[in-house]
């Protein structure tokens, strides 16, 4: 899971350097977009969604910036804060 981890940190700063306008304040996409910024790791759309239930739930995780939306149990939006 640490490699996982770090694969999504990866994501995160590829994201805030390239998909965030100086304007805007986050990027919000569909879960396969964000999964397809991990260049490796085998990160899944699964893997993201625990993470952003955990974070949503309060747990502290080994990731800064990230958050989502969980409706009826699917992850439907995955958002990176600059």
């Amino acid at each position: 899971m640490k490699q996982k981890f770090e694969a999504i940190r990866e994501a995160i700063t590829f994201i805030k350097n390239n998909w965030i306008d100086k304007s805007d304040s986050y990027w919000e996409g569909a879960p396969h977009e964000f999964v397809g910024a991990t260049l490796f790791g085998g990160v899944t759309k699964t893997d993201i969604k625990q993470i952003i239930k955990a974070i949503n739930s309060g747990e502290p995780i080994e990731v800064d910036s990230l958050s989502g939306e969980i409706a009826k149990n699917r992850l439907v939006k995955v958002r990176v804060m600059k």
